[in-house]
């Protein structure tokens, strides 16, 4: 690996997999769930209540399983905000063995009571073909449906749409559009997104300046791409000052939250000991963690690596005299 290596981070989707942005269990439990069971003439209250405040106890506890178990008390009974976060913790493989098809079942079913978020990750699950058969008119069905209701995960799916023409005509310029206003909503993804079109010039003119502003706003929100980009922004000097201690913090946060593209960053950043002490063991570790999330040119500095020791010469031990 070399200086050469440090591309800026173009080859990253766009899309990111559904996460839970805006309402998680807590909400659910504090809110929704609580209006569901007051407001819901000719349920079984006493079920509904009684699994609230187990739930509630799950979360400060930290047991998924058991949140798991509550949740799916609600689900089955038709609360749509349960089904919603039934869905996530498949989909995460929460308090159960991670499964995709399940987590689109119970999205669908919260969709059809009209859950925006829901709505929102099954255009994202349609997209990728993940948990359901690829279908790019499903995708703009259900993102369409959710941007309906002013949900800025819906605007920010019909951004990513029209970013890959799937469903649409690609246009970077209504990507933008529909991904201004989903990072008006609070969306971070939007807004990671529309630093990068910043920085590549895709839909609007390149202004570096601008992409550094829109990518750390996402990037001091947690999101992890906008971390690594930050960090490949700071290592090359594209619209901030060079530096690589803080290029390197930052790769540091997106490589933990799973980046490849970050984790091999750190792995560069390791070797030639550029933001931190050189350290071959760690350079090591964090290619392989790169490589076996199909970061080709982490694979290839690998296989690289592996040639290169394979053709290192045997050291003879030393003969000693009498030996």
């Amino acid at each position: 690996m070399s200086n050469n290596d440090w591309a800026p981070k173009v080859d990253t989707p766009v899309y990111s997999p559904p996460k839970s942005r805006r309402r998680g269990v807590l909400t659910v439990v504090l809110v929704l769930l609580a209006a569901y069971v007051l407001l819901g003439p000719g349920r079984n209250y006493y079920v509904q209540w009684s699994a609230i405040k187990k739930i509630q106890a799950a979360v400060l506890a930290r047991d998924y399983r058991e949140q798991f178990h509550q949740i799916s008390v609600l689900a089955d009974m038709g609360n749509a905000d349960a089904q919603y976060n039934l869905g996530l913790m498949y989909w995460r493989g929460q308090g159960i063995a991670q499964n995709d098809r399940q987590a689109t079942y119970w999205w669908g079913k919260a969709a059809e009571q009209g859950n925006a978020d829901a709505a929102s990750l099954l255009a994202q699950a349609y997209s990728h073909g993940r948990g359901v058969e690829r279908n790019d008119q499903l995708a703009l069905k259900f993102a369409t449906q959710s941007a309906d209701k002013s949900n800025a995960n819906g605007y920010y799916a019909i951004g990513t749409l029209y970013a890959q023409g799937q469903g649409v005509p690609q246009s970077y310029e209504q990507a933008l559009s529909w991904w201004r206003k989903a990072a008006d909503g609070g969306s971070t993804e939007a807004a990671y997104c529309i630093g990068r079109s910043y920085y590549l010039g895709e839909g609007v003119e390149k202004d570096d300046q601008l992409a550094v502003t829109w990518v750390r706003k996402a990037a001091d929100m947690g999101e992890p791409n906008a971390q690594s980009l930050l960090g490949t922004l700071y290592s090359l000097g594209h619209g901030v000052g060079q530096d690589d201690r803080l290029a390197f913090e930052w790769w540091m946060k997106a490589a933990v939250a799973g980046v490849p593209e970050a984790q091999y960053s750190l792995a560069n950043a390791y070797e030639l000991g550029k933001g931190i002490g050189k350290d071959d063991a760690q350079s090591f570790a964090w290619l392989v963690k790169a490589a076996e999330q199909d970061n080709v040119r982490a694979q290839s500095a690998l296989a690289y690596a592996y040639a290169r020791a394979r053709a290192l010469p045997k050291v003879m031990p030393k003969h000693h005299p009498g030996g």
